[in-house]
């Protein structure tokens, strides 16, 4: 399975327990059997949340890496999503709906930051390989080489 495959698994499996914290009642669960993940993980939510952003946060610098994305990918979709998912699991309050619902409803930013360090750090891996492009060939591109067939 490739990095980017768990990436979108994990990407899921934290935001589920926060989701699910205000979305389900925890009594009417219980009631009925519903094994929900807000009841799974209990008072250990955010030790669990944690977890799985950290491996998130790890799957995303392998992507980085297997695409051979250039220094913005890492400024943006990993850092950016590291310090994103900390705000949020700081700042969360698990037993509160309207909390739980703000740091869902934050994950729209991070999208954009993920899409600015694809974006970014793709434009700056052609720019470079450019750039390398011209360095060897005495100051000039070759016209036969592109990015489209590099």
């Amino acid at each position: 399975i490739y990095a980017h495959q768990r990436l979108g698994f994990f990407s899921v499996s934290l935001f589920s327990p926060c989701f699910s914290s205000f979305t389900q009642d925890k009594k009417d669960d219980i009631k009925v059997g519903v094994k929900s993940s807000a009841l799974l993980f209990g008072e250990n939510t955010k030790t669990y949340l944690t977890g799985v952003g950290a491996f998130m946060v790890g799957c995303l610098t392998v992507t980085g890496i297997q695409a051979q994305l250039a220094l913005p990918y890492y400024a943006f979709a990993v850092c950016g999503t590291g310090v994103h998912l900390m705000w949020q699991l700081r700042t969360v309050d698990l037993e509160n709906p309207q909390s739980c619902n703000r740091k869902f409803v934050s994950n729209q930013w991070l999208g954009l930051l993920v899409f600015l360090g694809i974006a970014f750090g793709r434009v700056a891996t052609t720019a470079d390989d450019n750039e390398d492009d011209c360095c060897a060939n005495g100051g000039t591109v070759d016209p036969r080489r592109t990015s489209s067939n590099a």
